[in-house]
């Protein structure tokens, strides 16, 4: 055996050992980051013992009142305040899709003009279908979760 083949014979085992120890070294790594994640992962409990259910209640309002829809805006009389202020909306767009039982429905997605004290620029929904329309459907955005409905039966 030569010197030359001895030197290539010791850096092939040596290079393998580097290898080894770097795969070693990286197995450690991630099983640290693994143990790591799973040691100080987070979890929220809550508990309760009572909880408050909205109950809604319909009321029919037998207000004679138009619906006025044109390219910007849409107004309904009488929709405000007891039926004595008109409901004064700006179209923001125009979609047409699906809802519920009425088919393809017209959804009109708008805003007050006028800024509520309360809650600012509320926006609304106005729902109405395309064939043979019966009632127009009149959802306002409160919040993000609070929603006022209102069903306008059509004559």
């Amino acid at each position: 055996m030569t010197i030359s083949n001895s030197s290539t014979i010791f850096l092939r085992i040596y290079s393998l050992y580097q290898k080894s120890v770097t795969m070693n070294r990286i197995a450690i790594i991630i099983g640290f980051i693994i143990s790591a994640n799973i040691a100080f992962a987070q979890e929220e409990v809550f508990k309760s013992v009572s909880s408050i259910k909205q109950i809604i209640e319909n009321e029919i309002v037998n207000v004679e009142r138009d619906v006025i829809i044109n390219d910007k805006q849409i107004v309904i009389t009488k929709f405000l305040n007891a039926g004595k202020g008109d409901l004064i909306l700006n179209i923001e767009r125009v979609e047409k899709k699906e809802y519920s039982y009425d088919g393809k429905c017209k959804w009109y997605y708008c805003k007050l003009t006028i800024e509520d004290v309360f809650n600012g620029f509320m926006k609304y929904i106005i729902i109405i279908p395309s064939y043979n329309p019966r009632s127009i459907y009149v959802y306002g955005f409160v919040e993000e979760v609070r929603v006022q409905y209102t069903k306008i039966l059509v004559q």
